[in-house]
């Protein structure tokens, strides 16, 4: 479902969020506490709530709640000390502050401005159980959602990593979990650029990053592939 607030498109489905038709970037974790909030208007989330739900299981600081805020607010153009979106309740937690709605259809924005949609990428992650087409922006890899039945093994947590697309260029990061990822057999950690043809080793699940797009897979981020 897509939602609009002010000047800007979040697009659940996508996972991307666009100011007057241009993609924001946020970081997962960014855009998941985005949803939460936006979903829980006009009630605030306490931080316990937030840290439970993006980090299950897991011990976590509330400074790394209060950065995500930062890093929304930033994207956003929202100002901490007179916030438009996301208002702090002091001892508590967050809530969002703006009024958004169902976005009445692709293409406009409630100022008029045309909305040019990214067009579908050719890029999937393809492995012993099957093939997952990969859209523009960030897909969440784990047991549960879109990739549960290509990463079906009990060692893969249930948010382990996500792939962001932009345009013909995809880059993996690890969501905190135990076991990582590994690419082309070496173990790595943060956020890496992935090649087309790269094995990316999730758990014990081992998947490819495939590209039918012929000149994109010769070309990555400007340089050819030969020699990678």
């Amino acid at each position: 479902m897509s939602l609009r607030f002010d000047r800007f498109l979040v697009d659940d489905a996508g996972r991307r969020v666009l100011r007057d038709g241009v993609d924001i970037h946020l970081t997962p974790r960014a855009f998941e506490l985005l949803l939460l909030l936006i979903a829980r208007r006009p009630a605030a989330v306490a931080k316990s709530v937030i840290m439970e739900t993006l980090w299950p299981g897991t011990f976590v600081l509330e400074a790394n709640v209060a950065n995500l805020v930062a890093e929304i607010r930033t994207a956003l153009g929202d100002d901490a000390s007179h916030s438009r979106f996301v208002r702090t309740v002091p001892r508590f937690g967050y809530a969002f502050a703006a009024e958004a709605a169902p976005a009445p259809g692709p293409g406009i924005t409630p100022a008029g401005t045309t909305v040019v949609e990214a067009s579908p990428t050719a890029l999937a992650l393809v492995g012993e159980h099957g093939r997952l087409p990969l859209p523009p922006g960030t897909t969440v890899l784990g047991r549960e959602g879109v990739a549960a039945v290509l990463l079906n093994s009990p060692l893969v947590w249930r948010r382990h990593a996500c792939i962001e697309v932009i345009g013909s260029r995809a880059f993996l990061e690890d969501l905190g979990s135990k076991n990582g990822y590994t690419v082309d057999g070496q173990r790595i950690t943060g956020r890496v650029p992935l090649a087309f043809g790269a094995r990316i080793g999730i758990g014990p699940v081992v998947v490819t990053l495939e590209c039918e797009d012929e000149q994109a897979t010769r070309t990555f981020h400007g340089r050819e592939l030969q020699g990678l």
